[in-house]
């Protein structure tokens, strides 16, 4: 593949992507683009801003050379860990309530909505509040 340094930097000049088949209205429009483009290409990070879902174009294990979606990350179903640099999916996160683990520093987690825990006092310092909107 051909490169070019270009030592400039970009400015957008609107509200949207620098490359425009990056972002899609439809899951519907996403799918026209990933069968009839050439420009299409495993790896490719897209999103349908409709529903918010982000997704990898790969490679059709079944049918080599055939293009197909791959969810990302659902960003609805992400919750923060406790590090604040990491996310559990949603899955995740009700399995760990489920056990309820515990270390030395957490000896509960506990999941609470943002208006339970805004009102919630006193907060306790050992406990892991997963807020959720």
């Amino acid at each position: 593949m051909a490169s070019i340094e270009f030592p400039l930097s970009f400015t957008r000049q609107y509200s949207g992507p620098l490359d425009t088949t990056g972002v899609f209205e439809t899951l519907v429009d996403l799918n026209t683009y990933i069968a009839s483009n050439p420009i299409a290409y495993a790896g490719q990070i897209v999103s349908v801003s409709a529903d918010g879902t982000l997704y990898i174009i790969m490679d059709d294990p079944d049918s080599p050379g055939t293009l197909i979606l791959n969810t990302a990350v659902d960003q609805d179903e992400l919750d923060l860990k406790a590090d604040k640099s990491t996310t559990y999916t949603k899955g995740e996160t009700n399995t760990l309530l489920d056990t309820k683990p515990s270390s030395d520093y957490y000896n509960n987690i506990v999941k609470i909505t943002q208006s339970a825990y805004e009102t919630l006092s006193p907060k306790i310092s050992t406990t892991l509040y997963i807020v959720t909107p």
